[in-house]
């Protein structure tokens, strides 16, 4: 019994055992492998085997330059990971594919808001409540009432927006005298709000509640001051179907009561409108109350608008197709908004609903960027 105890042991420690086995990672000996070419043995042995880790292994070994992807002269040089293009004068990009003094809104170079083209390089401006940045291309708030641009609950810059979301919270609700909604509208500065000629005309008397919660009771109450209704409005053509709505006070601002940006005419009608989707937000008539909606739309050319709904537009008006049809009325002032770079602006506003007998696919605008002359006149 005392020379079993006595006995060397069944296992040894992990120490001892690796340094009789000890293998030499000869892959990743060199501490900058990134600059190797994918190794199987490194990326798939030694390393945690990864989709990433994989590609590097079996990547596309030929040369990328060969297939001349820097445009207008730029100098093409193959790398491990792809290529990069050294752009001639007067051109910039990924592939030197935009020329330096004309504006390029695919681009993800850029003006952050309006871009103006030059002789030698294109010049920005941005959206009130704004400034440029030291490159004179990013566009910087002012303070916590600057347009468009969603914030989280701690009023930070948010990035992405889901539909899930809370509302739009430049999204508001105009109750008649019984305190029940009736049409929307959007707001544009902290104390006016944009809705229709025909929502503004319905009742002598009426309020606004400001906020994406505003068929819950949780958004702000606010009173009417005064109400300017557009002075060519035509109530049996629609045309100039337009009212600005000024507060007795001004809203407070913060993540969910916010103004929309108003955009330059050219860069409404030239971008925003024709190039890019954009998103209708405002109520839907629900028996006798009003319930949020909001729907996706793209650009319809004008004639074709003609043909469907069998109306005759004015230059102040415009057509979108809705991504899906929609089997509820939406109510008077809803408006449509357009996202570029980061930055909400008011493109259209809505006007009465189809007749039954037309296509409910597609929505009739008053185009605001026609009106902002008008508008930044009265809210002086």
């Amino acid at each position: 019994m005392e020379q079993c105890a006595r006995a060397a042991p069944l296992f040894i420690s992990a120490h001892d055992a690796n340094s009789v086995i000890k293998r030499q990672r000869r892959a990743s000996s060199i501490l900058l492998e990134e600059v190797l070419q994918g190794s199987l043995e490194r990326e798939c042995l030694e390393e945690r085997c990864t989709h990433e880790e994989a590609r590097e292994v079996f990547e596309n070994d030929e040369m990328r330059c060969s297939s001349s992807p820097c445009q207008h002269n730029g100098v093409c040089e193959d790398s491990i990971r792809g290529y990069t293009c050294t752009c001639a004068e007067g051109y910039e990009g990924e592939n030197c594919a935009f020329a330096k003094n004309e504006c390029h809104h695919q681009a993800k170079v850029g003006c952050d808001h309006f871009c103006y083209p030059g002789r030698d390089s294109y010049r920005c401006s941005c959206a009130d409540g704004y400034e440029l940045g030291k490159d004179k291309k990013q566009c910087i708030a002012l303070d916590a009432c600057a347009c468009g641009r969603l914030q989280d609950s701690d009023n930070l810059i948010s990035e992405t927006r889901k539909k899930s979301d809370e509302r739009f919270p430049w999204q508001v609700l105009l109750l008649n005298p019984e305190g029940k909604g009736f049409c929307g509208g959007v707001l544009l500065k902290s104390n006016f709000v944009l809705t229709t000629a025909e929502c503004a005309l319905l009742h002598g008397h009426f309020q606004v509640r400001v906020g994406p919660n505003g068929t819950s009771g949780t958004g702000k109450i606010m009173q009417i001051r005064e109400k300017h209704i557009h002075i060519r409005y035509d109530e049996d053509t629609g045309e100039n179907n337009i009212a600005l709505l000024q507060l007795q006070e001004h809203v407070e601002c913060d993540s969910s009561h916010l103004p929309v940006c108003t955009p330059e005419r050219d860069f409404a009608e030239h971008v925003l409108i024709p190039k890019l989707a954009a998103t209708v937000s405002g109520w839907r008539v629900e028996g006798d109350e009003l319930e949020g909606e909001e729907l996706q739309v793209s650009y319809l050319p004008a004639e074709d608008c003609k043909q469907i709904l069998n109306v005759s537009l004015t230059n102040r008006q415009f057509c979108g197709h809705l991504q899906e049809a929609v089997h509820k009325h939406l109510a008077g002032g809803s408006f449509l908004v357009t996202e570029y770079k980061g930055t909400w602006f008011l493109t259209g506003i809505l006007g009465s609903w189809p007749l039954e007998d037309t296509d409910w696919e597609t929505l009739l605008f008053t185009n605001t960027a026609r009106y902002m002359v008008w508008v930044k006149q009265k809210i002086k």
